[in-house]
């Protein structure tokens, strides 16, 4: 199961730039916040709304750190569906802001005194009756130690574990 974590920048028009646009809003600091404050035109609402009701699974949105920067994360499903659905939402995104005369542009990193925008992926792992194979109620740790599965490797209780074998 994977859940798809998109972060771009929504910029407007601004004749007077050399590139003829710049972040929107510019005000940078406003990190993990959402409303008028971070967002005083409301474009994450919106943009959510439409998201929303295009099917395309959105969970949450907020404000990033940089000016005009937002991110917005979309429901753990199977990892084709989440990549259909986190192509589509890219496109949609990207039409619902030029419908409103602004660009959005979700590449890595536009302004050379800005951070940059990701694209996180979220992994969720289940075993064949849809539990998290990771959970076990009874272990005394997140991250039981369970020969031979992955999480062994990860246990805070096995000391000085490393998860891939390091290269001589």
């Amino acid at each position: 199961m994977v859940g798809p974590e998109l972060e771009y920048f929504l910029l407007e028009a601004a004749p007077g730039s050399p590139t003829g646009w710049r972040r929107s809003p510019e005000a940078a600091g406003a990190v993990y916040t959402a409303g008028l404050r971070a967002d005083p035109d409301n474009h994450l609402l919106r943009t959510l709304r439409a998201l929303r009701d295009l099917g395309l699974g959105v969970v949450t949105g907020n404000h990033e750190f940089d000016g005009g920067q937002y991110e917005i994360n979309l429901t753990h499903s199977a990892a084709l569906d989440a990549a259909d659905r986190a192509f589509r939402f890219k496109a949609a995104v990207k039409e619902l802001a030029r419908k409103e005369g602004n660009l959005a542009t979700f590449m890595a990193k536009p302004f050379g005194d800005a951070g940059g925008s990701g694209f996180h992926l979220h992994l969720s792992c289940n075993d064949a009756d849809g539990d998290n194979a990771f959970d076990d109620p009874a272990a005394p740790t997140a991250c039981p130690p369970r020969p031979g599965t992955p999480s062994r490797a990860f246990s805070p209780t096995r000391p000085r574990s490393r998860p891939w074998p390091t290269p001589p």
